[in-house]
């Protein structure tokens, strides 16, 4: 269920944080999911973010439109 959720809800995340859809950018987009324990704890957030696929990325790249 989560990785659906975060299939569904980053892309649109991405395209919001940095201005571009992530089908048209340079970057990718990833998430961390709460682990077994942290649900167990009730912890349902999900991270989306957005990286280099060469690993160079620096900086921010919020409105970036990349």
């Amino acid at each position: 269920a989560y990785v659906q959720a975060a299939k569904t809800r980053c892309p649109a995340a991405f395209a919001t944080y940095v201005g571009t859809p992530y089908q048209d950018s340079s970057l990718e987009v990833g998430w961390v999911l709460p682990s077994p324990e942290q649900r167990g704890r009730g912890v349902q957030q999900i991270g989306c973010l957005a990286f280099e696929p060469d690993g160079k990325l620096t900086g921010t790249v919020r409105g970036s439109g990349r």
